[in-house]
């Protein structure tokens, strides 16, 4: 689980347990891991991979790249795939859990995307 974490969060152990309980109680771990599962380390990857790279997406869409992701994508590649990028914000801290490692960082980028998307419509 620390894996993809930023070595500087406070994250308490107690945090990491409830976390972790909320997929344990719901039934969801499967489903929640079946996602990485199937696209990272399938036979299949390669060509999941190619699809995606020869597809042009156009919802909006706005991106916090966390230095600390465990799928990093490069912005000149997120760029290159996605058409309408309202906001793309390279953080300097976070990582893979970064709603739970810093959540005013997160929630403040959710809020501005919103803010933006509105005043550009």
């Amino acid at each position: 689980f620390y894996q993809g974490m930023d070595p500087q969060s406070d994250i308490s152990k107690d945090d990491l347990i409830t976390n972790l309980m909320f997929y344990w109680l719901t039934g969801s771990q499967t489903t929640a891991a079946t996602l990485y599962k199937e696209f990272m380390w399938s036979e299949t990857s390669a060509q999941n991979i190619k699809f995606l790279a020869a597809q042009r997406f156009a919802p909006s869409v706005s991106i916090s790249d966390f230095p600390f992701e465990l799928f990093s994508t490069p912005e000149v590649v997120v760029r290159a795939h996605y058409k309408h990028i309202i906001s793309y914000r390279k953080e300097d801290k976070g990582g893979h859990f970064a709603a739970l490692e810093y959540p005013e960082t997160l929630a403040k980028h959710v809020h501005e995307m919103v803010e933006l998307q509105f005043t550009n419509s």
